[in-house]
């Protein structure tokens, strides 16, 4: 049912409903609190004491309006009980001399402060009580919910509909967990959950409530990534990938490094993928500089011999034309071709391009979106890579999946995600970690510098600078705002080209508004040497490859997030030696202890852990194209247990009925197919 046609509720009402994403009855029973007041006790006006909130029932004696200096003005209320008198008053309401009446009874709740010796409620919630039998009141007498609200309404509006929702709709619930199973889980029944949620009787009911309702929201999501994953298991839809391995071994002989053992048994993980004639849906988590490229390029070697094609998709074209170039130092002395497609690709040489894609004589394209275009052909497409897969969308990754028959899919991501976090947001995918770094990568020393250190920090890089290193300095904004007075990459490039230490030194400039042949000249001339030194933003986080980087300065560290931080650290140090990272100007307190976690931890698992526990999983993960289903009841930071019971539950209910197609589970499949109906079709591209 439409929350429209709940009582009190009109299309303007409807519409700012919509505002937090209400649109029916059941959306407004999951618009859970975010806390409780606790209004339970009534306390007598005689007891009042000021500076306190309190909730008392009270009749009123007399309504007085008048205006006071500007167009400020008050109604205040007389009251009293059996106990003594009191007073309320409101600002800038007037209309409520048409509601507050002498004679009728009151409940209130609110902050009593003292005016003039006599106790005084400021601008307290309100409901009016009628003789007769009434309604529950919704503002006090007991634990009261607190939601979150948008313009044109209020606490009372939702609490009085959300009342009206659990009269309504409640009787009619029915629990998808038979009682046998809820009681083997611990977990209480759904309407009872429902209901107290809301309207706790005692503040451990509420507790009690959320983890029911937790359960019930990883259930179904594990649910559809269970679905997802068998939905892929039919035969015979992707090309098996099975070469005889001949390019693998030359290429292995050939490198300059020996692979580590996590290396090696990823890469065993995925070749074994690759010769199922099911496709492949594996993400590659690994940490900065864990070496994820050479283990998709074995990927795409074992593609290019056994005769197929692999795109590689990658999110900028500064990493597009670096990967483009690394695979083809590897690939072309075996004699597999390797293209690079980007956005800015001159029309006569994308029409060759995409001539010998079509053809098959290009055995790896590299590219960004402009891979995903409809004049994109290939030949034999039978595998895709996704570096940094939580840039793009699923409905683009989805795209390029249909340019093949069922190819198979590697996606790789270099954020570590908490365990938690990535049954959450990956349970539909295989998951391989790399967790060992090459042998010789030590990790970047990290500092918290004050400010009073800057000068003597400037000298010091400028020496190193002058004995052939690399060094980044980050800012969090491109230009100066009026908004925050931070340091800005623009004014600070400026700056630094004139600060006494760093005479005689070129500098570059980076940042996101640069046309890209500005941005791959700013590389080039930091790997050079012609600028040693590079002011950047954040643009630089993601795959800037140069091994003589050995030096990164971050101005205002706290407007970052860990996890981004260590992704910037792993931009240094990547030519093996000694690199170090400082945390310009830290805050004190409670942001600078945040800050030290990236002093004492290296491991970025670990890293992202801390993260995950400070600020949350949407804070973290940064924007919703990474696709975090919107959990109401569950909390990834609390409810880890509970979600890898709730995994366990589903891995049983599927095991007995991979379809959901029983009876008994009439309810979990529905539940599935309402939330997640619309992702199901494309959760084989994660």
């Amino acid at each position: 049912m439409l929350a429209q046609y709940l009582p009190g509720i009109g299309p303007r009402r409807a519409q700012a409903l919509g505002r937090l994403e209400i649109t029916t009855v059941w959306d407004l029973l999951w618009h859970l609190p975010r806390t409780w007041l606790d209004r339970s006790r009534l306390v007598p006006l005689s007891a009042l004491r000021p500076g306190c909130d309190h909730t008392s029932q009270v009749e009123i004696e007399m309504v007085v309006a008048q205006p006071t200096r500007g167009r400020v003005s008050t109604v205040e209320a007389r009251l009293r009980d059996e106990t003594a008198s009191a007073s309320a008053v409101w600002f800038n309401q007037p209309y409520l001399t048409r509601v507050l009446k002498p004679g009728a009874r009151l409940l209130l709740s609110g902050t009593v402060r003292s005016q003039l010796g006599r106790p005084q409620f400021v601008h307290p919630e309100f409901e009016v009580l009628e003789k007769a039998a009434s309604p529950e009141p919704v503002t006090g007498g007991r634990i009261v919910p607190v939601y979150d609200l948008t313009a044109g309404l209020s606490q009372k509006m939702l609490r009085t509909w959300v009342l009206t929702a659990l009269r309504e709709l409640l009787p009619g619930v029915e629990d998808p967990l038979p009682p046998g199973r809820r009681e083997a889980l611990g977990l209480a029944e759904l309407r009872w959950a429902l209901e107290r949620i809301h309207y706790p009787q005692a503040p451990e009911e509420a507790e009690r409530a959320r983890l029911r309702l937790a359960f019930d929201e990883f259930l179904t999501l594990q649910l559809a990534f269970g679905l997802a994953r068998r939905g892929r298991q039919h035969p015979h839809a992707a090309a098996p990938i099975a070469p005889e391995g001949r390019l693998l071994r030359q290429l292995a002989a050939a490198l300059p490094f020996r692979l580590t053992r996590g290396q090696r048994e990823v890469l065993s993980e995925i070749l074994r993928d690759l010769r199922r004639d099911q496709p492949m849906n594996r993400l590659l988590q690994g940490d900065v500089g864990s070496g994820k490229t050479i283990v998709a390029a074995m990927a795409a070697l074992a593609a290019g011999e056994a005769g197929m094609q692999t795109a590689y998709l990658a999110p900028t074209e500064i990493l597009a034309q670096q990967q483009a170039q690394v695979l083809s130092g590897w690939f072309e002395p075996l004699g597999l071709r390797v293209g690079v497609l980007l956005g800015r690709t001159r029309a006569a040489e994308r029409a060759a391009l995409l001539a010998e894609l079509k053809s098959g004589a290009i055995a790896v394209v590299v590219g960004t979106h402009a891979l995903l275009e409809g004049a994109v052909e290939f030949s034999r497409l039978g595998l895709i890579v996704v570096d940094e897969q939580h840039r793009f969308g699923v409905l683009q990754r989805a795209r390029l999946r249909e340019k093949g028959q069922w190819p198979h899919c590697l996606v790789m991501s270099a954020t570590p995600i908490p365990r938690t976090l990535s049954l959450t947001l990956h349970g539909d995918l295989d998951v391989s970690l790399l967790r060992q770094m090459p042998e010789g990568r030590r990790p970047p020393h990290t500092r918290l510098v004050e400010e009073s250190r800057r000068d003597a920090l400037l000298q010091w890089i400028a020496e190193r600078v002058r004995a052939g290193e690399r060094a980044f300095f980050v800012y969090p904004l491109v230009e100066e705002s009026q908004q925050v007075d931070l340091r800005d990459a623009v004014r600070m490039h400026a700056d630094l080209s004139r600060h006494p230490a760093m005479s005689g030194i070129g500098i570059g400039l980076l940042h996101g508004r640069m046309k890209p042949a500005e941005k791959e000249a700013a590389i080039a001339a930091l790997r050079g040497g012609t600028h040693p030194c590079l002011v950047t933003t954040t643009v630089v986080e993601v795959g800037v490859d140069v091994p003589s980087a050995t030096i990164m300065v971050v101005e205002h560290p706290d407007r970052f997030g860990l996890s981004q931080l260590h992704q910037l650290r792993g931009r240094v140090g990547r030519g093996g030696g000694i690199s170090h990272m400082f945390l310009m100007k830290p805050p004190r307190g409670e942001a600078a202890e945040r800050l030290r976690v990236l002093v004492r931890e290296h491991d970025g698992f670990r890293v992202a852990e801390e993260d995950l526990r400070l600020r949350g999983p949407g804070d973290f993960l940064g924007t919703a194209q990474h696709g975090l289903p919107q959990l109401k009841a569950g909390d990834l930071t609390r409810h880890g247990e509970l979600l890898l019971l709730a995994r366990r539950e589903a891995e049983s209910i599927l095991s007995s009925d991979p379809a959901l197609s029983s009876p008994a589970h009439r309810l979990l499949r529905e539940q599935v197919l309402l939330r997640f109906g619309r992702r199901m079709s494309l959760a084989e591209v994660g």
